[in-house]
C-alpha cells in the first residue's frame, strides 16, 4: 500500500461528512492525467466507458464547493484535453458532466469529484433508455411528465421560456440563471444556468463561461441555504448532445436541489442517471449497504493509452507547465 494512504485515512477518517469515506485515489500509480492542481483517474465502478472522475489534488477538499478558482480552470482544461481523446478513440455521442454534493447529492467520497461520463447512442437503443432531461434521469421517486412525453415542439418551448419570460434569479457578465418552468423542475429550486452568448454545449464554452455558470451555482446555492426549507444536497452538471439528454439547443447547467427521501438511496448520484443494467460492469458499490464503506475493486480500470495524439506521451496525461 502507498504509505500516504494510511496517514491520510487516519488522519481524515474522523472529519469524514455523514455517509462517506475518505479518498481512495492516494495512489498515483492510478491517475490517468495530472495538472498542477488537478488529476485524474478512471472510475473504478463506471456507469459508462470513458467513465473518468476529475480531482484536486488538495486531499482535504471534500466538497464541490470548496474548490478554489484555479482549481476549477485546471478542471476545465483537463475536460477539455480528455473530451478531445475520447470523442477520438470512443466516439461518444454526448456527455454528461458535473459533480455529486453532499450525501443526499449522492456523494460517496469525501473528496470533490467532477464525472465526465460519455453517453452513446447505441447504449441507449440497446437498454431502451430515454435520456431526456440527462441529470433529471437519477432515480428520483417521480419526474415531471415533460421528460417522457417532450417533443421538439415542447423542447423548443422550454427553452423559448427559459431564454425570455422566466424571471433572473441571478447573472454576471457573462452567464445567467433562472428557475426551471415548474412542469420541468425536478425539485424546489431546480435552476439552470446559461451562457449570455449563444453556445451549442459546454464543450463550445469558454473556460470564462465555465467558471461564470460555476460561480452562479455557488450564488444559487448560497441562496437556497439560506432560506427556510434549505436542500440536503444537490447535484450540478451539464448535459451534452442528444445522447446526454441536452433538451435545449443551447449549453446550461443544472443545479438541481436534493430533498432526504426524494429517492430511495441518493448514493451515486448522477452516476444512477444510466440504468445499472446498461452499466459496463455490474457493481454493488453504489448500494445502499455499502454507504461509507471502502468497497475493494474486483479489477482494476485502465484505459488504452495509445489514444493520445503524441506516441511519445507517457502513460499518465501531464498538464502541468514544462
Amino acid at each position: 500500500m502507498n504509505p500516504i494512504k494510511p496517514t491520510f485515512y487516519n488522519a481524515a477518517r474522523d472529519r469524514m461528512p455523514e455517509g462517506m469515506r475518505p479518498s481512495p485515489f492516494t495512489d498515483r500509480s492510478d491517475w490517468l492525467g495530472q495538472g498542477e492542481l488537478t488529476f485524474a483517474v478512471s472510475n473504478g465502478f463506471p456507469s459508462t466507458v470513458g467513465h473518468t472522475l476529475v480531482l484536486p489534488r488538495d486531499f482535504g477538499t471534500y466538497r464541490f464547493t470548496d474548490l478554489a478558482r484555479d482549481e476549477l480552470v485546471e478542471h476545465f482544461r483537463m475536460f477539455k484535453t480528455l473530451t478531445a481523446a475520447f470523442n477520438a478513440h470512443f466516439k461518444p455521442d454526448g456527455y454528461n458532466v458535473g459533480w455529486n454534493i453532499g450525501f443526499h447529492g449522492g456523494q460517496s467520497i469525501a473528496h470533490a469529484h467532477m464525472h465526465i461520463m460519455p453517453r452513446y447512442n447505441t447504449v441507449n437503443r440497446m437498454h431502451k433508455i430515454n435520456p431526456l432531461g440527462g441529470l433529471v434521469r437519477m432515480p428520483f421517486h417521480t419526474i415531471p411528465d415533460f421528460y417522457n412525453h417532450a417533443t421538439k415542439s415542447t423542447q423548443r418551448a422550454l427553452e423559448k421560456n427559459v431564454t425570455t419570460m422566466m424571471p433572473l434569479v441571478a447573472r454576471n457578465d457573462l452567464a445567467y440563471a433562472v428557475n426551471l418552468p415548474r412542469d420541468a423542475a425536478v425539485a424546489r429550486g431546480h435552476s439552470v444556468v446559461l451562457p449570455h452568448a449563444h453556445r451549442k454545449s459546454l464543450l463550445d464554452c469558454s473556460e470564462g463561461e465555465f467558471l461564470a455558470q460555476l460561480e452562479l451555482a455557488l450564488e444559487i446555492m448560497a441562496m437556497q441555504q439560506a432560506g427556510t426549507t434549505p436542500p440536503d444536497g444537490y447535484n450540478i452538471g451539464w448535459d451534452v448532445g442528444r445522447a446526454g439528454g441536452q433538451m435545449m439547443d443551447r449549453a446550461y447547467l443544472h443545479v438541481l436541489p436534493r430533498y432526504a427521501g426524494d429517492m430511495d438511496s441518493p448514493r451515486g448520484g448522477i452516476v444512477r442517471l444510466i440504468p445499472q443494467a446498461a452499466w459496463p460492469n455490474s457493481t454493488d458499490y453504489y448500494d445502499a449497504k455499502n454507504v461509507g464503506k471502502d468497497v475493494v475493486l474486483k479489477d482494476i480500470v485502465t484505459f488504452p493509452f495509445d489514444f493520445w495524439d503524441s506516441p511519445a506521451r507517457s502513460n499518465v496525461m501531464d498538464l502541468k507547465p514544462v
